[in-house]
This record gives C-alpha cells, sequence and structure tokens, in this order.
C-alpha cells in the first residue's frame, strides 16, 4: 500500500524524502527498542569483560573501550525513540495504536471511518521529523499548534547554528588576515625591504685610474641589498678622501679598503716619486720592525739626512723600498757612492 500525504494540510505537509525516511524511522521503532535492551545488558555485563581483558593483557584496552561506545549507541537510539514517543503523545489517545497499525503494518483503518484519523497521521509523522532532526523547527509551523521537540533534537540544531557562526567567523576572519597579509607584503616591498635588507655604500662616479687621489666630487652613495661588513660606507668617506687608488676602479661598484692606500705611496715621473731599493750594504743599521707604512729616517754621522715612507720590506728586514723624489735619489745616491752608510730610525 503507498502512502499519501493530505496535502489539504499544507502547514505539515513533508517532502516526499523526509517523509518517506520519518515513515521508516517509526517501523523500525520496534527493532530498536529491542536492541536498547540488549545493549542494556550487554553495558551491564561489560565490567566483567573490561576486568577479562585487563587479565588478560589486552594492549589496546585503552584504545576500544567497549562499554563507552555501547553507551554511545544505546543514547543515539534512546533518543530516536524518545522523538518518536513523543511525537506519538501529540495523537489522541482513540486514534495512537490504529495509526501505528497502519504505519507500522500497513493496516487499513475501519473503526475510524473518514479522513480524521489521516490528518492525525499526518500531524503525527510531521512531529517526528522535527523530533529525529530531519527537519528544522521553524520550516513549517503546524497552523498555531507547536508541538514539543527532543531535547537532542534542539542541541543538534543549535550546534548547527553556532557552527555557522563559527564558519563565518572564520571566513570573516581569514579575508581579514588575507587582506593584512597583502598590505604587510606592499608595505615591505615599498618601505621595509629598503629599510632592513638594503645598506648605504660608498661607490665612485667615474672610472678611476691606478694612481688616481680621491676627491670629494668623485664620491656618491648607492643603495647595495647585504653589503658585507668590508664594503665601504658613508662613515668611511673622510677615511676615503685624499686616498690614491692602488688599481683601476670601476665606476658603481662597491668599494674595499685595499682598493686605496696613500698618496704618498704613489710613484710616478708627473708626481716626481720613485722607489728606490736600500740595498744592505748601504745600511749600518735599522730596525727589524720596518714595516710598510712607517717612516724610514736616514742618518749619516749623527745628522740627519733625509726621511722617506717605507713602500716595502724583505721577509729578513735587511733590505726595504722607500718612495722617495729625484732630489732625495742623488743625496743618498751621493753619500753612497763616498762610502757612507745610513743608520736608520723609524717613526709612524
Amino acid at each position: 500500500m503507498r502512502e499519501w500525504q493530505q496535502t489539504r494540510y499544507r502547514d505539515i505537509v513533508l517532502p516526499d524524502a523526509v517523509f518517506y525516511e520519518t515513515i521508516w524511522a517509526v517501523r523500525d521503532l520496534e527493532r530498536m527498542e529491542e536492541q536498547v535492551k540488549e545493549l542494556t545488558r550487554e553495558i551491564n555485563s561489560g565490567g566483567l569483560r573490561a576486568n577479562r581483558m585487563m587479565r588478560e593483557g589486552a594492549r589496546n584496552y585503552d584504545q576500544v573501550r567497549p562499554t563507552e561506545e555501547l553507551a554511545v549507541r544505546k543514547a543515539a537510539l534512546e533518543s530516536r525513540i524518545r522523538g518518536i514517543r513523543d511525537a506519538l503523545e501529540q495523537v489522541p489517545e482513540p486514534y495512537r495504536a490504529e495509526v501505528m497499525e497502519n504505519i507500522v503494518h500497513r493496516t487499513k483503518l475501519t473503526d475510524h471511518p473518514g479522513k480524521v484519523w489521516r490528518i492525525w497521521k499526518q500531524r503525527f509523522l510531521f512531529q517526528a521529523a522535527r523530533n529525529l532532526c530531519v527537519i528544522r523547527p521553524e520550516d513549517r509551523p503546524d497552523s498555531g499548534r507547536r508541538g514539543t521537540m527532543s531535547r537532542g533534537c534542539r542541541s543538534s540544531f543549535l550546534f548547527q547554528e553556532g557552527g555557522e557562526e563559527m564558519d563565518r567567523g572564520r571566513r570573516l576572519f581569514g579575508v581579514l588576515l588575507i587582506a593584512l597579509s597583502v598590505l604587510l607584503l606592499i608595505s615591505w616591498e615599498r618601505w621595509g625591504r629598503s629599510r632592513f635588507v638594503y645598506d648605504d655604500v660608498l661607490v665612485l662616479r667615474e672610472n678611476v685610474q691606478k694612481g688616481s687621489v680621491i676627491t670629494e666630487r668623485m664620491l656618491t652613495t648607492m643603495r647595495m641589498e647585504h653589503a658585507g661588513r668590508e664594503v665601504l660606507g658613508p662613515a668611511d668617506r673622510k677615511w676615503l678622501i685624499g686616498k690614491a687608488s692602488s688599481q683601476f676602479v670601476h665606476s658603481r661598484a662597491p668599494l674595499y679598503r685595499p682598493y686605496f692606500e696613500k698618496n704618498e705611496y704613489i710613484t710616478g715621473r708627473n708626481l716626481d716619486r720613485y722607489t728606490l731599493k736600500i740595498p744592505e750594504n748601504w745600511v749600518e743599521s735599522s730596525p727589524f720592525s720596518l714595516r710598510r707604512g712607517d717612516r724610514a729616517i736616514f742618518w749619516s754621522g749623527g745628522t740627519r739626512i733625509t726621511s722617506a715612507p717605507v713602500a716595502a720590506t724583505d721577509e729578513q728586514g735587511k733590505t726595504f723600498e722607500v718612495v722617495v723624489s729625484r732630489e732625495q735619489t742623488a743625496r743618498l745616491g751621493r753619500l753612497a757612492e763616498t762610502g757612507g752608510k745610513f743608520v736608520i730610525s723609524r717613526s709612524r
């Protein structure tokens, strides 16, 4: 026998899928009640089984937890049974047994002619669908007579509503987080990177040849990513001005201290500076600690002859090179030709 709904009463008409789902839930009532009894017996005997598992040394006892699983299944079945029984309480006493008999065994009612019992059957199924959480409580009002809804169903819908609110909050939080990330990325690229990643370094405006003296006009600054400590920065400008380049230096290239040296070490005919090697037979005595950067003072017969910057020394410290002018070279050469020897002292 096919089941029909009373379409005249639109306020209690269910969607077909919900209608048949509720009918089969009601038909399953007897089986669910029997299963609850069986679960109750198993739970009551659960203590003995748990003790047996512990005696046998079952390693997965904490994971299995059989009594807890049975209790959860029993609570779910009792909630469905209670929802159906509560809905049946809304049906007047004379019609309850017949309505259940018609739904479960599909028998045709003859003791109650007319459509009154059909209306109560429809109301019963509608209220059962509510209690079983198949439809929301506000989906369809039942003509001003509001039935009760099971506590579990109310909790379920409240949980769903709370979950929807949480989902909306998560979506809003996600949008705000993405917007904040974009703003931080733009700020980093426009201001943060240049402030925290790039450093100001000194560079030359134009290419510089070897021996060129560095002036203020030749220098400028530019930003360089991850400049090392050896690179000259704006704080080294004062040190660099007046130095001479010891090699060819490209423009716009990072500058390092080894590229430059004191102006007095640069030699050339146009500068009237020459490198003079002082042989060992010219020297009567000299300090062993004489190094490049020192100033060698030449003495002969207790008289100071001249002084010159030391350009280089050998490993033994017996010979060394100085930067001298043409006049100084001639003076030292004349004294050496007459057999004179020099006493060398040093100053910084």
